[in-house]
């Protein structure tokens, strides 16, 4: 399954990911081919959650929307990008 779990948000069914790190400044994150394929496939109703100082007491979370369109507009930038032809 490319996303954590589904939730179902004012009457639309949306997928969750969610990418957690002990760092409390990491930028970087990993997805696979599927899970970048369903965040396209998807677009407003795919959700990033990253979780940052995982397992400690001061964890703290950011909720993304719609991270399509911020690709789509060059506000974030996928690196490095590689294609499987």
């Amino acid at each position: 399954m490319p996303y954590d779990f589904e939730v179902t948000e004012n009457g639309v069914k949306r997928l969750v990911e969610v990418k957690g790190t002990s760092s409390f400044t990491k930028e970087i994150i990993y997805m696979s081919p599927n899970e970048w394929k369903t965040l396209f496939d998807q677009g407003s109703n795919y959700i990033l959650f990253r979780v940052f100082g995982a397992g400690t007491e001061d964890y703290r979370f950011e909720r993304m929307d719609n991270l399509r369109v911020f690709i789509e507009n060059g506000l974030i930038l996928p690196s490095p990008i590689q294609l499987i032809i």
